[in-house]
């Protein structure tokens, strides 16, 4: 593990935070000042302000988000994820949803596990119910899948496939800010409802997840389709 990430997981650090207690010299390994990106041993010692940093024990879970959490560690936004489940540490919402939108998520105190599920190379797969306020067909599904661009940037292929006059289902494999709101307005219509409910193989229907439920999530289980 990297030393940035091992601070980031161990000491309730943000990336930024982590750089500056580097550049004012205040982390360090077995005594000595050493780069972030050094890889670190089974016999480091890693110290800031010389207090030593023990590794905690990594955990994993899904969670049925509902609507009006936040997911940020802010502690002064309110509702915010780590305040409403009564977290005492940091925690990273992989796959975060806005405060709008509810379903499954990730949360997990490995920074690297993070980067793994989000990374945009990685193309790992996120399904979604949405309801919209305008009648749909398979007219609007073969245009809701079709390329945009969202802040400048083109969006990665999609899938989707019609529920009911009013709903639809959508697969991802990545996630720009609010990608399916906009993707639904460019479609001249609007998000009623936002519910995600896969990511990988991870489905919250075969968990049987509750609104609000907090599960251990065995991350060998868990494969990228």
């Amino acid at each position: 593990m990297r030393l940035q990430t091992f601070i980031k997981n161990n000491a309730n650090k943000t990336k930024s935070e982590v750089i500056k207690l580097y550049h004012e010299g205040r982390i360090k390994v077995n005594g000595c000042i050493l780069p972030l990106p050094t890889e670190l041993n089974e016999y480091a010692i890693v110290t800031i302000d010389d207090e030593v940093i023990e590794a905690k024990e990594l955990v994993y879970y899904v969670y049925n988000k509902p609507i009006g959490i936040e997911c940020t560690n802010d502690l002064n936004k309110k509702n915010n994820i780590r305040n409403h489940l009564n977290l005492p540490f940091r925690i990273y919402t992989v796959g975060r949803l806005d405060k709008a939108s509810h379903g499954l998520i990730f949360l997990t105190n490995s920074s690297e596990f993070c980067d793994y599920v989000i990374g945009k190379d990685n193309h790992i797969s996120k399904e979604y119910v949405v309801k919209v306020e305008k009648k749909i067909d398979n007219n609007f599904i073969d245009n809701i899948t079709k390329r945009v661009v969202i802040r400048d940037k083109l969006t990665k292929e999609c899938s989707a496939y019609l529920i009911d006059d009013y709903s639809f289902g959508i697969i991802l494999i990545e996630g720009m800010y609010h990608q399916i709101r906009k993707m639904v307005i460019m479609n001249g219509n609007r998000v009623v409802d936002l519910f995600r409910i896969r990511i990988g193989n991870i489905n919250i229907n075969d968990l049987n997840l509750k609104e609000d439920e907090l599960k251990s999530l065995d991350i060998n289980n868990f494969n990228d389709i």
